[in-house]
């Protein structure tokens, strides 16, 4: 009515909903079926369709909306209407439409003079930000591309290559980042909101990749100083996250900058949720332990995400809770978590992630003892690796798990074979605490099993000092058991009996689940060396109730047969245990020995350990007439062994 006069539009619509072409309701007007809405756009000349636009951009009140009339009437570079559109593109994105920001944006870029370069640039530089956000990698990539075409002068070219790097960083090409951020930096002018970008990029590239590990921390040194220099809070807020990551990678103090981010309080700002520095912290807090504060931040940074639509970031953010989940002992929401984050990666064809995602995938199943699935996952990160052979940190952590599998199959000499050259090398690369911790006490485990006395005690003497006057209670705890596993091995009795006590006590303050049961095992197994079964019987009970509660079936299973080494013996005619109870039960209702060792936990070996044991009590020659004497309850010590109890 207001376009064309209320004379006229009233009975246009009666006509038209007599037809059946629009349906009227309160306020509401629409078309009976969206084909017939395309079906008259589509059929109106181009000139007649700018007209109508022209006239609803005059009377139309939303900023958003008449943006668009205004795109859609026009067919020349227009100052104006440009200016119209990138502002609504800011207003658009304010309420979580990154795709319909991104279209807005490139209109305006369009739309905009020639002559005026500058608001150009910056159009389709914000284009490309917001095509990012919602998952358009490849339109964003074009759009960057463009800009860097476009360019003129050194100064400019700088300024578009350090957001086409970045995108590369993020998108896991990492040589092509690194090439690109030191040409940016060869040309680049000494303005600190120029070289800000270029020095953070240089010092992620660093990273991820693990080269240049002196310059990389020299970078994001040079990106805090002149951030603080600038005096712009937004880069200071983003800065302080990186140079946080770093100062940790180099065990430094890291909380401090964490604090000075804080005290900013929120940032009014579009930040990306992947450049967001909640994200850096969330990292730095699970690799310390601090699980509640980690998961705290990153549901606080999710929500922020979801409401921005940042589809983009949402698959990374939730592979950082994965990740918290499964520090946490909570391998069954880890493993569903990362699935949706999997699922978040394909659909915004965001593959950089999914290294990262196999890497934790692989790690879960290891946890779990799931062995075909471990090695599965394990050829998939080699094979990718032949893609992308910067890939250094995603072999490594994978290698470091898969000597743990091997380890906890038993096979020594394998997991001896697999580590030395990972600890060969630990001198040489930037490991961060956690990560050395991780490596260097399952070396040390691996080498006194192996027979590896004296370069255990090497290993020991180069490392464990810096990590047991470490910080953080895991670590320290870790180092502890470490330190357990080398005295037992050596006859120190007493000095071994001191340091599984110690990891026993650390590891509870930890609150991690996964280290205060294998500092059980450890100290179980220290104790019974020591030949003081009751007191190893006090710590591989509750080492074997924790590996099943965490689902850690070859870990349980060593906990198990621990167990097993210093049970009291048992009087003819005694009660069966609760696990031979199991058994039986499962055999009466017909499972097989894997499936038997599935439920329980252990291992099919342990399974027919049990089966002989049990056959030899009944003096029964198998499996059928064990279920014979269940069932009948011939036996009273079989009759709680029938769920039915008869």
């Amino acid at each position: 009515a207001a376009a064309i006069s209320a004379e006229r539009a009233r009975p246009g619509l009666a006509e038209a909903e007599r037809q059946g072409v629009l349906v009227t309701g309160g306020d509401h007007i629409r078309f009976a079926h969206p084909l017939l809405a395309a079906a008259v756009y589509d059929r109106a000349p181009a000139d007649r369709r700018r007209e109508v636009h022209a006239r609803l951009a005059a009377v139309v009140s939303d900023q958003e909306e008449r943006a668009r009339h205004l795109a859609r009437a026009t067919t020349k570079p227009d100052a104006q209407v440009a200016a119209e559109l990138e502002a609504a593109a800011v207003t658009v994105i304010g309420r979580g439409a990154p795709g319909s920001a991104a279209a807005l944006a490139d209109r305006a870029a369009d739309l905009t003079p020639e002559r005026d370069r500058d608001a150009r640039r910056r159009r389709r530089a914000l284009a490309a930000q917001h095509h990012i956000v919602a998952g358009d990698i490849g339109r964003a990539r074009a759009m960057l591309q463009r800009i860097i075409d476009d360019a003129e002068g050194p100064v400019e070219r700088a300024a578009a290559l350090a957001p086409m790097a970045h995108l590369l960083l993020v998108q896991a090409e990492w040589d092509e980042a690194g090439a690109m951020y030191r040409e940016a930096a060869s040309i680049v002018d000494d303005d600190p909101a120029r070289r800000i970008p270029i020095e953070l990029g240089l010092a992620g590239v660093a990273y991820v990749t693990w080269r240049d590990h002196g310059a990389g921390a020299e970078h994001a040194a040079e990106a805090l100083r002149l951030a603080e220099a600038l005096g712009d809070p937004v880069v200071l807020f983003q800065t302080l996250g990186h140079a946080a990551s770093w100062r940790g990678r180099l065990g430094q103090d890291w909380r401090e900058l964490m604090d000075r981010a804080d005290a900013l309080g929120p940032v009014n700002a579009d930040i990306p949720a992947v450049e967001h520095p909640d994200l850096q912290f969330v990292r730095l807090l699970r690799d310390a332990g601090e699980l509640d504060e980690a998961r705290e931040r990153i549901e606080r940074l999710t929500a922020y995400a979801a409401e921005r639509g940042d589809w983009h970031g949402l698959p990374r953010l939730l592979l950082a809770r994965a990740g918290i989940e499964a520090r946490a002992g909570d391998l069954q929401r880890a493993a569903a978590t990362l699935d949706e984050a999997r699922t978040g990666v394909y659909q915004t064809g965001e593959g950089a992630w999914l290294d990262d995602i196999n890497v934790l995938s692989h790690r879960i199943a290891v946890l779990r003892g799931d062995v075909d699935a471990a090695r599965a996952i394990e050829e998939a990160v080699l094979a990718r690796l032949d893609v992308n052979p910067a890939l250094a940190h995603e072999l490594w952590s994978t290698s470091v798990a898969a000597v743990e599998l091997e380890f906890a199959l038993g096979d020594v000499a394998a997991a001896r074979r697999r580590i030395e050259p990972l600890l060969a090398t630990a001198a040489q690369d930037p490991l961060k605490p956690s990560s050395a911790c991780n490596l260097i006490v399952l070396g040390i485990e691996v080498l006194v099993a192996a027979g590896g006395l004296d370069d255990a005690h090497a290993l020991a003497d180069a490392w464990l000092p810096g990590l047991t006057a470490s910080g953080v209670s895991w670590i320290r705890a870790e180092a502890d058991r470490a330190v357990a596993v080398l005295k037992a091995a050596e006859g120190e009795v007493e000095a071994a009996l001191a340091a599984s006590d110690r990891a026993v006590a650390t590891a509870a303050e930890s609150g991690l689940p996964f280290v205060r049961a294998r500092a059980l095992l450890t100290a179980g197994e220290v104790r019974r060396r020591a030949r003081q079964k009751g007191r190893a019987r006090e710590v591989l009970g509750p080492a074997l109730e924790a590996f099943t509660r965490l689902g850690a079936r070859l870990w349980a299973e060593r906990a198990r047969s621990e167990l097993a080494r210093v049970a009291p013996r048992r009087p003819a005619g005694a009660p069966l245990t609760a696990t031979e109870l199991r058994v039986v039960e499962l055999v009466a209702a017909g499972r097989s020995n894997r499936e038997i060792a599935d439920a329980l936990f252990m291992s099919v070996h342990t399974v027919e350990a049990h089966l002989t044991r049990l056959f030899r009590t009944f003096d029964v020659q198998s499996r059928t007439e064990l279920a014979r004497l269940t069932i009948e309850g011939a036996d009273p010590r079989l009759r709680d062994a029938w769920p039915d109890g008869t």
